[in-house]
């Protein structure tokens, strides 16, 4: 009996975990004129001593197969990422990782980078790739831009950028309709800001409230050093 009851809390927990990114919990608002969605945007960013350190994790879902040729990958630093510094898993609509399944980066100068599919087999959409990657650059100046909308025809549940300095002063930032959640001291001395974004719905094209691209939201820091 017991052995069963084992048995039943591992087939719950593999459940579970196989279905975190299943497509039928994506609610018809978030669907609506949404050609990607993306699930979980988390950005880290550390200005530690003369260094830059950058971790983040994306998960996207994409529902027409179409845009996919076309949507790229915008890294907040300037030097590109290599393929083997990334982490990339791929989901069927089920949310059942694709095994021997992966994410190639193609990057296009001062224009992101473009995702690849590399599998032994068809894929069958929609289904969600989940990107993750660090990188230490030394500290450079001029603009790091965070974009959790890439195109009009994204959609968004939940993204979140967490920007930690030693000195206020050698960073400003600017704001566009991402709220600033919290910013506070932690017990190392370190200043901690953190922006969020949720339930943001993909922009129909030609409506005449659409925003220039430069106007989705996003959240600049300009280093004074």
């Amino acid at each position: 009996m017991r052995r069963f009851f084992l048995f039943c809390i591992l087939a719950l927990m593999c459940n579970s975990i196989f279905g975190q990114w299943n497509v039928s919990s994506i609610t018809d608002s978030h669907l609506l004129n949404t050609g990607i969605l993306v699930r979980r945007y988390a950005s880290d960013i550390k200005f530690i001593n003369d260094k830059v350190v950058v971790s983040e994790n994306l998960v996207i879902t994409i529902l027409d197969k179409d845009i996919l040729s076309g949507f790229r990958f915008f890294e907040i630093l300037n030097d590109s990422l290599l393929n083997e510094s990334i982490d990339s898993k791929i989901f069927d609509s089920e949310g059942k990782k694709i095994k021997n399944a992966k994410v190639d980066l193609f990057h296009e100068k001062n224009n992101g980078s473009l995702l690849k599919l590399v599998s032994s087999k068809d894929l069958s959409f929609p289904l969600t790739i989940e990107l993750e990657y660090k990188k230490v650059s030394i500290r450079i100046r001029g603009i790091l831009n965070w974009n959790p909308v890439k195109d009009y025809n994204v959609s968004v549940q939940n993204a979140s950028l967490r920007l930690t300095v030693i000195d206020t002063s050698a960073i400003s930032y600017q704001s566009n309709k991402i709220p600033l959640n919290s910013s506070y001291v932690n017990e190392d001395g370190l200043f901690i800001f953190i922006w969020e974004l949720a339930d943001f719905r993909a922009i129909k094209k030609g409506n005449s409230n659409e925003l220039p691209l430069n106007e989705l939201p996003s959240v600049k820091i300009m280093s004074k050093q």
